[in-house]
């Protein structure tokens, strides 16, 4: 069931691909059902997939407590994940952007919010923040990298000794090329308070035996180099 539902994730964070706009989870509606009957009309080894009119992908699946659904706007990377109780009542709410949460989580009991997770309270460089800055500097879009891209882009989160004794919450942006094995990435390190670059890690891009470095995303401005690692081919 895990390989399926992360190759149906990765098939469809790519086709969505090069769309215009971001699904607004600051003002989704908290008003969510589950239609349990019709999951077990239409399930297949306990999950169901389906496209609603607006072209939202829809996963349910089973899980110990109930079920989990997945909601994939057709126009927008962030996703949004429901947890349901065997009932069909809603129990949880969280907004994911790659593969971390952002915005509020919200708790519920008998469909009403008793308790909210603020995900984003350490990050004053939002994710839309974060979009511009990207943007600004490489002229690639978080949201909306296109699908044809050399490249494969990741983006986390969290807290990191960034220099000795200074930790502080920073966004991670790795871009890579990948072959049988990794030819070569980048990394870009952002303080999370201030949206500066703070340095950027490399591997394999002065020896470039596939010439493949200049595939990755042009700098405007020149970041610092951190760290650099040969690449020593198998």
């Amino acid at each position: 069931m895990k390989v399926r539902f992360f190759l149906f994730l990765f098939l469809f964070t790519n086709v969505c691909r090069g769309q215009l706009t971001p699904l607004n989870y600051k003002k989704d509606s908290l008003a969510t059902l589950f239609d349990v009957k019709k999951f077990k009309k239409y399930n297949e080894d306990g999950e169901y997939e389906f496209y609603k009119e607006d072209s939202i992908a829809i996963l349910q699946f089973i899980d110990e407590k109930g079920y989990i659904e997945w909601i994939f706007p057709k126009k927008s990377n962030i996703k949004t994940c429901n947890f349901f109780t065997k009932k069909g009542d809603i129990y949880r709410k969280v907004h994911y952007f790659q593969n971390f949460p952002i915005g509020k989580e919200y708790l519920f009991k008998k469909g009403k919010v008793y308790k909210q997770i603020d995900h984003d309270k350490d990050y004053k460089i939002s994710i839309e923040d974060l979009q511009r800055i990207i943007l600004q500097t490489f002229e690639v879009d978080i949201y909306f990298s296109k699908r044809d891209t050399p490249y494969y882009m990741e983006i986390t989160r969290g807290s990191a000794e960034v220099y000795p004794k200074d930790w502080r919450y920073i966004y991670t942006i790795r871009f890579n090329i990948l072959a049988e094995e990794e030819l070569v990435h980048r990394i870009y390190y952002i303080d999370a308070s201030s949206g500066n670059f703070l340095y950027k890690d490399e591997y394999g891009t002065q020896e470039d035996f596939f010439g493949r470095a200049k595939d990755l995303p042009k700098e405007k401005t020149a970041i610092p180099l951190r760290h650099y690692t040969k690449f020593e081919p198998l």
